[in-house]
């Protein structure tokens, strides 16, 4: 008769969900109570099937239609939330998924307060035993933290079952590839995990296991997040990959005909300036400060008050770039995802590097029938669009440091928060880690001397060719330097609105050490020496008409001075 008391208030209990904690001691204490005065402590057993048949109730009020289960047993099957088919939204199955947890929490909120009430009821003077009161408070703390991990798994199923029927009916789609759907995905798993699985754990494991670490194999709903970010991740890199391939395919490597859209520019001169995002609607129109971006009709890309010329893909690029920061800053509440976007960021810009370089210094775009030579305008458009990423990489690294910062001090202040370290999912210490964006800086770096390199290689053929067949003879300039001199001026007409002052300056410097290096060998081939005959006058006059054409070539090779005494070689002693 007692037995059958406890077991219908128990029941009473667990389906209402307006009772509390006292409520458990005033329903269940004194049943309790009257089996121990009778003798009967296998109430334990009762316990588990009542709690077993609650969580099944509450899953089949959420999720509907019947679980194939009998009542009191956990059961192994596949669950689905109702209408969780390709025929509704996903805001709609994240709502019954909401739905699902909250109602699971309810119930194991009530399963802990009858287990506390039941432990106060049993003491070492309600038994004979003293350490049957210890197996028992031991039991029921098994039962809550069962009852939990159950929970979660049963969630787990509600998922993979869902995700199951969607690739079934859409086998494109392997998963939440929205952000703002994985984020509320992921909240509504990590709430469950935070607010119930960890308080469970702790719960079991005081006093005796305190410390104990939480079990890997019970971190089931994190391994889901997990999966579903991997998912989201991969299908926003490949499209943007593809976005950034087709441009690259239909690039034309020549200047851009259009300006950054005049929407970007606020944006971009905010991030540069603030290393933050700011949506357009919040950029001060108003603000009458130096842009660090600036729009205008000609198609330079300025920044920081620098003009760029650059390739139309550089236009692309640059807002399919901040995709990834507002990606990073929607994830930014996940330390570990951040990282991947980083990462993933890093591997975007790497593609637009390592490709425009196999199409023009590679001459890849000749091969596609793009370009049917490779110029040293294409060379220059390449190397002006690197530089260009090359004062965008520093900011977006301090993007990424800022959003780490402010992601670890809120992790840190739910670390102090909770009872158990690390509960947050996907956390990860960015400390240790190295910075990604270090390689591709390096590698856009090593691009960029070659593309000098070549471009020096260019006009250092043409030098060779010419002064291979100078002779120094009267009427002076001669053909051979006014030919040199020609191709020093055409590389510099067509690149001079390209390359910047201090990059054409270096290249001409680099084609004047190779103008020496020549002329020196050629030189030496002739036996000509610096003996103060009329063949060094004559030398020495074609070297007044080349550095004077040098000197015009750009405003920081006006005052350059080299008497150029190194071009003579040196005259053998004769042997004795």
């Amino acid at each position: 008769m007692v037995g059958a008391e406890f077991e219908s208030a128990l029941r009473n209990f667990l389906s209402n969900p307006t009772n509390g904690d006292n409520d458990a001691s005033e329903q269940l204490v004194p049943s309790v109570l009257g089996l121990l005065r009778i003798g009967q402590t296998d109430f334990i057993p009762t316990i588990r099937t009542e709690v077993q048949s609650a969580l099944a109730d509450a899953l089949e009020r959420t999720c509907g239609g019947s679980l194939g289960s009998e009542r009191g047993h956990f059961p192994d099957e596949d669950r689905s939330v109702q209408g969780s088919s390709s025929e509704n939204t996903t805001s709609t199955w994240l709502d019954l998924l909401k739905s699902v947890c909250l109602e699971l929490e309810q119930v194991l909120f009530r399963i802990r307060s009858v287990i506390l009430s039941v432990a106060s009821a049993i003491t070492p003077s309600a038994l004979d035993d003293a350490d049957s009161a210890s197996v028992s408070n031991e039991s029921l703390r098994r039962i809550y933290w069962e009852a939990t991990d159950w929970s979660q798994r049963e969630v787990a199923k509600i998922v993979t079952s869902h995700f199951k029927q969607t690739r079934q009916q859409q086998p494109s789609v392997k998963g939440l590839v929205s952000c703002d759907d994985f984020i509320a995905f992921a909240e509504i798993l990590e709430n469950f995990h935070r607010r119930v699985v960890v308080p469970a754990w702790s719960f079991y494991c005081w006093p005796a296991r305190s410390g104990l670490p939480f079990p890997v194999h019970s971190a089931v709903l994190r391994s889901l997040v997990s999966s579903q970010a991997s998912v989201l991740l991969q299908a926003f890199h490949e499209d943007h990959c593809n976005t950034l391939s087709q441009a690259l395919d239909q690039e034309t490597w020549r200047p851009a005909s259009h300006a950054l859209s005049p929407a970007l520019v606020p944006l971009l001169s905010h991030l540069l300036d603030h290393h933050e995002l700011q949506t357009i609607s919040n950029v001060d129109a108003s603000d009458n400060s130096v842009s660090s971006v600036e729009a205008g009709t000609s198609s330079k890309l300025i920044l920081h008050g620098e003009g760029y010329v650059v390739v139309e893909t550089v236009l692309t690029l640059i807002p399919l770039m901040i995709d990834y920061l507002q990606l990073g800053k929607k994830l930014a509440a996940w330390p570990a995802l951040l990282r991947d976007v980083q990462l993933y960021l890093t591997k975007f810009i790497t593609v637009f590097n390592s490709r425009s370089c196999e199409l023009v210094l590679g001459a890849g775009a000749r091969k596609r029938d793009v370009l049917s030579t490779i110029s040293a305008r294409n060379l220059a458009l390449v190397a002006r669009s690197l530089e260009s990423l090359l004062i965008i990489i520093p900011v977006l690294q301090a993007f990424f440091e800022k959003l780490y910062q402010n992601a670890e001090e809120s992790c840190d202040k739910l670390s102090e928060a909770s009872s158990c370290h690390n509960d947050h999912l996907l956390i990860t210490k960015k400390k240790g880690l190295s910075n990604p964006f270090t390689a591709v800086n390096l590698s856009i770096r090593k691009h960029l001397s070659d593309l000098v390199e070549k471009l020096t290689t260019l006009l250092a053929t043409r030098i060779a060719s010419r002064l291979g067949t100078w002779q120094p003879r009267p009427p002076t300039p001669s053909a051979e330097l006014r030919a040199v001199c020609q191709a020093l001026t055409k590389l510099t007409e067509t690149t001079s609105d390209v390359l910047s002052s201090d990059m054409l300056t270096n290249l001409l410097l680099r084609a004047h050490l190779e103008f020496k290096a020549g002329l020196r060998q050629r030189l030496a081939d002739l036996s000509l020496f610096p003996d103060g005959g009329p063949q060094q006058g004559l030398v020495d006059s074609e070297l007044v008409f080349y550095m004077t054409c040098l000197r015009r070539l750009t405003p920081s090779l006006e005052h350059f001075a080299d008497d150029c005494n190194e071009v003579w070689p040196t005259q053998s002693a004769p042997k004795s």
